[in-house]
């Protein structure tokens, strides 16, 4: 019997000795204040709206006032805003206090938040990704710059342009630890532009109360909701997400000024954990049909069998494939995954470096349960062998191609063009920046990609193509049926895959994550991949011999997903479509050869 006794210290809070309090007003005095302040109002292709630059030129002067030095921008496109977050993140490392203030369109597709830069084309909720910025990025960018302090503010509430495919307002936020997040309203509503010539309700108020001597932020928004409330008649609160640690003041009380705080009485409580008499064993296997035999007992194994605490001998077997004997020490209930390689072929001796020998064979495409353009679900017979690159095309390997070709310059975007390249071009040459060498190449649009194949086929007598979609799906599957080629659950994501929870907004170095079980690396996650195929949003009329849909549409198929994604993007099955000119950071692709 284990006893867990789980106990609350009795945390007490004294008053602050006033010498102590002066030393600490000094400080937030001295220290570094930064804010990125933008208000966006004449939009291209949305409505547009009557006073976000009247909101941002009211912030900025507030605070200038309070000792902020302020990057502002009125009327900013998308790229406008990425570079300016760059310049803002980088003033944090500093030190001090960051803001970031956005008035503006803003959306909430699938529970994230993009804010919407005034050149932004969105005829569909799944171009949102690539036409906006995600608040993920922003506070990623913010939490990274390891500061005392971040608030971010955004007038950004206004009605989807998607309308039921998305919700009305921004949704609630999920990753604000360590941060202050202040919405005009609470999550899901709409928050009122106010009369032309004046300023939003939210940002009016807000800007009072930013006046008030000695008031915390706290204090702060809490009165600015009172305001908003009643000036609204009830219709607008503003939603704050609060996650600070220490105190913040926009102005600072007086030293003499003292809070008290209220003391938190001490609870306590205790229970008792009965362990169990058998635990439960699941053994997830790659491919998903590989045989699971207990060499040691005499029951069959099956799924979720009910084993006494021990050891117990396992041996997982497929023809085609080595097979894997091993030990397990029972304990507790256990569900693990065992992924078996190929046998080495004759043909796959002799693959080229770098790349897997792929055998021809049919699957089951699409998917049920995922998006409407994942359907109908129906056999792909792919009719030829190929080989598929093991990892994504790398910086190191386009500047080869770059500096031996003459490439169109609107298929490429280099580091002077775009800070997420890592391209950098100098009179005569490119060259990779130091680090990067054997991160994908990505700001390649899908012209660019089809130009390498073409250069890489005429430099070496052998065919180089973009895999079709059928082709990537397959090869992504790897012989299984589930979300993933390592199941359903996307508990063990980070294991294999590069993603908006652990890739810190960045590319990352080919091959540091698991394979699939056909041994191809990053085939989620990373970056997106190029297809050879249009886009069309079902299934109902493309080829069912693994071929590409060439009847030209407006649209090019990427697939995959990137390190900016969350989980269900970056399913087998999931579809993502792009401008083919577009050349963009979670972009980049990976090559087929044919026998």
């Amino acid at each position: 019997m284990f006893k867990i006794i789980m106990s609350v210290a009795l945390l007490s809070t004294l008053l602050l000795a006033d010498t102590d309090r002066s030393v600490r007003l000094k400080k937030m005095k001295e220290e570094n204040r930064v804010a990125l302040v933008i208000g966006n109002t004449h939009y291209t292709h949305l409505k547009k709206l009557q006073n976000p630059v009247n909101d941002a030129r009211l912030m900025r002067s507030i605070l200038e006032k309070r000792g902020f030095d302020v990057l502002y921008k009125e009327n900013a496109t998308k790229r406008d805003m990425k570079k300016l977050m760059k310049k803002f993140s980088h003033k944090l490392t500093n030190g001090g206090v960051g803001l970031y203030y956005f008035a503006g369109h803003g959306v909430n597709v699938d529970g994230h938040n993009y804010l919407v830069g005034t050149n932004s084309q969105m005829d569909d909720r799944d171009e949102v990704e690539f036409e906006t910025l995600s608040l993920n990025f922003i506070t990623k960018k913010m939490k990274s710059a390891g500061n005392r302090l971040n608030i971010v503010i955004l007038d950004a509430c206004r009605n989807n342009p998607f309308g039921r495919s998305g919700g009305g307002g921004l949704a609630p936020v999920s990753n604000a630890k360590g941060m202050f997040i202040a919405y005009a309203t609470e999550a899901g509503s709409v928050a009122s532009d106010g009369k032309k010539g004046s300023n939003g309700v939210f940002t009016k108020y807000l800007v009072e109360n930013i006046q008030e001597k000695g008031a915390t932020i706290e204090s702060v928004f809490k009165n600015t909701r009172g305001d908003v409330y009643e000036a609204t008649n009830g219709q607008q609160s503003p939603g704050v997400y609060n996650q600070i640690r220490g105190d913040f003041y926009f102005t600072l009380p007086n030293s003499d000024t003292v809070s008290t705080q209220k003391v938190i009485k001490h609870s306590s409580f205790s229970f008792t954990n009965e362990i169990p008499a058998s635990f439960s064993l699941n053994i997830n296997t790659h491919p998903y049909n590989a045989k699971v035999q207990i060499t040691n007992i005499e029951p069959k194994y099956r799924d979720g069998i009910k084993l006494k605490k021990g050891n117990y001998n396992i041996r997982v077997s497929k023809a085609g494939y080595i097979t894997k004997r091993g030990e397990i020490n029972l304990q507790t209930d256990m569900n693990i995954e065992i992924n078996l390689e190929r046998t080495a072929s004759k043909a796959n001796s002799k693959a080229p470096k770098n790349f897997v020998l792929i055998k021809a064979g049919s699957f089951m495409m699409g998917s049920n349960s995922g998006k409407s353009d994942e359907k109908p679900i129906h056999k792909v017979s792919i009719k030829k062998d190929f080989y598929i690159g093991k990892y994504e095309v790398t910086n190191k390997e386009f500047v080869k191609f770059l500096n031996n070709s003459n490439i169109n310059s609107n298929w490429l975007e280099d580091r002077s063009q775009d800070s997420d390249s890592r391209i950098i071009k100098s009179s005569n040459s490119y060259s990779v920046e130091a680090g990067y060498e054997n991160h994908p190449v990505v700001e390649v649009s899908w012209y660019g990609a089809k130009a390498y194949t073409k250069w890489l086929s005429k430099k070496t007598g052998k065919t180089y193509r973009l895999p079709t979609e059928a082709e990537w799906e397959y090869v992504a599957r790897a012989g299984t049926t589930t979300k993933y080629s390592f199941g359903d659950s996307s508990n063990s994501l980070g294991s294999y895959v590069w993603y908006a929870s652990n890739g810190n907004f960045k590319t990352h170095q080919i091959g540091l994550k698991k394979p699939n079980p056909w041994g191809i690396y990053d085939i989620y996650g990373n970056v997106w991949e190029w297809c050879e195929d249009w886009y069309i949003n079902n299934y109902k009329n493309t080829p069912r011999n693994g071929s590409s849909y060439n009847n030209k549409k407006s649209k090019k198929v990427v697939r995959g997903g990137s390190w900016v994604n969350s989980s269900d993007l970056l399913r087998s099955a999931n579809r993502n479509w792009v401008n083919p000119d577009a050349m963009h950071y979670s972009i980049g692709f990976r090559l087929l050869r044919e026998l």
